[in-house]
């Protein structure tokens, strides 16, 4: 609908923007709103984003900033509703806040925030007071991909609530990570989502480093396929480090509550697990080293609590396990050093 290319100074407040549903013309990637070529400064306050599809009810965009995309960006009160794409796609730009995003029936993403083979950067983006609800894929992805020459660095995402999330894909994740670095994520309830709470990847030359991921909730999976709590997949080459997990609560996995491969020089803090629903361990980490796990409870468990699999030099401290039907601490494979204190 409305295209913003290398202009400053631009305000939008007030104002319904509707897409008027399906565009008849097989546009893919219909916007309603569009940030390009640097613009700069631009205010968005009490806007409305309706109804961007396509014809395949997939793929239109409510507010994206792309090919040069926008800085200095201040965004408050949006609102969207049935967007096809993501609500708001940020490809390329910096200096962005925003607070208060509200949307409902996104059937892909509600924000995206991605470097394209095109981006030059994406960094200081603050996004604050997140309210999601019945979202088909997630409800935030963070994506540094590996044909980007892109920066992406300096995420900051708070107090985010997302109900009935990831219903149509178990294993992307509700809030989702591809490569990245100093990001950081705080405040998270997660309700009713039909695949894993949070999901940590490695593009194929891209890992996911210097992450703070803290006070978190996620309250019952509802896939009867895949569903951790939270899973973390580096790889050998490409490990994910240097992250620190802080105050979480994982009620009702149908995987493992914690997962972890290829997880580095990272701290566990404070991470209860209770009550999987299929016979899953509630934290099963392998291939991992240099890690502290303090404090970390779980209750309920139908297998094995706590599961280490050819791990080198873990600091178990503090670790509380009520219930479990298996085994408690289950040491396997080439784990060496394991440090154990006060459990």
């Amino acid at each position: 609908l409305l295209t913003v290319r290398g202009q400053n100074n631009i305000v939008f407040e007030n104002i319904n923007l509707d897409a008027n549903g399906f565009n008849q013309d097989d546009i893919f990637r219909n916007s309603i709103l569009e940030l390009r070529d640097s613009s700069s400064n631009i205010r968005i306050n009490n806007v409305f984003f309706r109804n961007a599809f396509d014809t395949l009810a997939y793929g239109g965009f409510g507010l994206v900033s792309w090919y040069g995309g926008a800085n200095n960006v201040t965004i408050s009160e949006v609102y969207f509703d049935k967007i096809g794409q993501s609500d708001l796609g940020i490809f390329e730009g910096e200096n962005w806040q925003v607070n208060g995003l509200y949307s409902t029936n996104n059937t892909y993403m509600s924000i995206n925030i991605e470097t394209s083979n095109l981006s030059k950067y994406l960094r200081n983006i603050n996004i604050t007071n997140v309210v999601v609800s019945d979202c088909k894929r997630s409800i935030i992805s963070l994506i540094h991909n590996a044909v980007s020459v892109g920066i992406m660095e300096n995420i900051n995402i708070t107090n985010i609530i997302g109900t009935r999330i990831s219903n149509n894909d178990n294993q992307v994740g509700c809030i989702r990570f591809r490569g990245g670095k100093s990001i950081n994520i705080s405040n998270v309830t997660l309700n009713d989502s039909g695949g894993t709470g949070i999901r940590m990847t490695v593009d194929s030359n891209q890992s996911v480093e210097n992450v703070n991921i803290s006070n978190v909730v996620i309250n019952n999976i509802t896939s009867s396929l895949v569903g951790y709590g939270i899973s973390v997949e580096g790889t050998s080459a490409y490990p994910c480090k240097n992250i620190t997990f802080d105050n979480i609560k994982i009620v009702g996995s149908v995987s493992a509550g914690f997962n972890a491969t290829y997880l580095n020089n990272s701290t566990i803090k404070d991470v209860t697990v209770q009550s999987p629903k299929l016979t899953v361990r509630g934290f099963e980490i392998k291939n991992s080293k240099f890690l502290n796990m303090l404090g970390c409870r779980t209750i309920n468990t139908p297998s094995t609590a706590l599961g280490l699999t050819n791990c080198d030099t873990v600091n178990l401290s503090n670790t509380n396990i009520l219930d479990a039907v298996g085994v408690g601490i289950y040491v396997s494979g080439t784990t060496t050093n394991l440090i154990c204190n006060s459990n």
